[in-house]
């Protein structure tokens, strides 16, 4: 079951975390939110949540565009 999932959720190009706790560092190291917060989340929202956070760093974090 789970391997199905995961290579579905892969083949539409989505990163993984190592655990569910990397996950949880990802989210709260970007949005500045506790664990308690995600607790009640399913696992396709902290992944979906974490793919906002990665998105959103890498924007803050990418180098400036040349010509600007």
């Amino acid at each position: 079951l789970f391997r199905s999932f995961f290579a579905a959720e892969a083949a539409e190009g989505r990163s993984w975390p190592v655990s569910i706790d990397d996950a949880f560092a990802d989210i709260a190291a970007v949005f500045h939110w506790s664990p308690a917060a995600m607790d009640d989340m399913t696992i396709s929202e902290i992944l979906d949540w974490r793919d906002r956070a990665v998105e959103r760093w890498n924007r803050m974090n990418a180098a400036p565009e040349k010509g600007r």
